[in-house]
């Protein structure tokens, strides 16, 4: 069976919260397809996988609004696909810490070279979503522009054999940025008019209030006692008239 975001509840993330609809859809994509990759004996897991799973998730969940629910999400989504989650992390954390400061040029010479963490792969290497993600995300962070020119020399540099598959999961990339700023845009629409919406009602209740407990706590009074012997009201509003009591005729 392919694994979905609903898997999540098993491995460690709770049924509440719920996890927000916008999300619902890349995480449990990102679930199945990684899964599908998992479960093909010609694939084989590395520190590349690691790398760009981590990092995929990363994305998805970073404007996520729960910022404390961001890790939990990701780390459960990894147990679900029975990795070592601890490996994963560790693998994913040196390789982002050999990126840093690197322009991509540099990087692709260390990984000619053989002195970077990363190996350059062979026609027996089976690329996955994970693995294109990383060369996405390296190439990214090395400064250089999201086009099919860019997918092309990094396929070329890291020997993968489909470059088209490079370029197929850039421009996924891209679409779910553009998916993630327009449900963030929504986020905060909603979440303005939510604001709004209670300032109306806290503006709305103390004058309600008032006038409910001006009127509900007025003592008991018989209208056929002296006027010099009826008490005064147990709680009182300057906004609410007193009540008119008939004297008998």
């Amino acid at each position: 069976p392919t694994r979905r975001s609903s898997d999540l509840v098993s491995h460690g993330y709770p049924s509440s919260p719920e996890i927000i609809t916008v999300w619902r859809s890349p995480l449990s994509d990102l679930l199945q397809v990684t899964h599908l990759s998992l479960v093909d004996g010609r694939f084989k897991w590395d520190n590349l996988a690691s790398f760009g799973l981590v990092a995929a998730f990363d994305f998805v969940l970073a404007a996520y609004p729960m910022a404390e629910e961001q890790a939990k999400i990701r780390d459960a989504s990894i147990e679900a696909l029975d990795l070592d989650l601890a490996e994963v992390l560790a693998e994913h954390a040196a390789i982002k810490t050999w990126l840093d400061g690197k322009t991509g040029d540099e990087m692709i010479a260390a990984i000619a070279d053989g002195s970077a963490p990363i190996s350059k792969k062979d026609d027996s290497y089976m690329q996955s979503r994970a693995s294109n993600m990383a060369v996405v995300l390296m190439a990214e962070s090395g400064g250089a522009e999201l086009s099919d020119a860019t997918a092309e020399k990094w396929a070329a540099a890291m020997g993968l054999r489909s470059e088209k598959l490079v370029k197929n999961d850039m421009n996924l990339y891209k679409s779910n940025k553009d998916k993630m700023e327009q449900g963030m845009q929504m986020m905060k629409a909603l979440e303005i008019r939510e604001k709004k919406r209670m300032a109306d009602i806290a503006e709305r209740t103390p004058v309600t209030t008032n006038a409910a407990s001006a009127w509900c706590h007025w003592p008991s009074t018989s209208f056929t006692e002296p006027r010099s012997m009826r008490s005064a009201p147990a709680c009182s509003s300057s906004r609410m008239p007193r009540p008119v009591l008939m004297q008998p005729q």
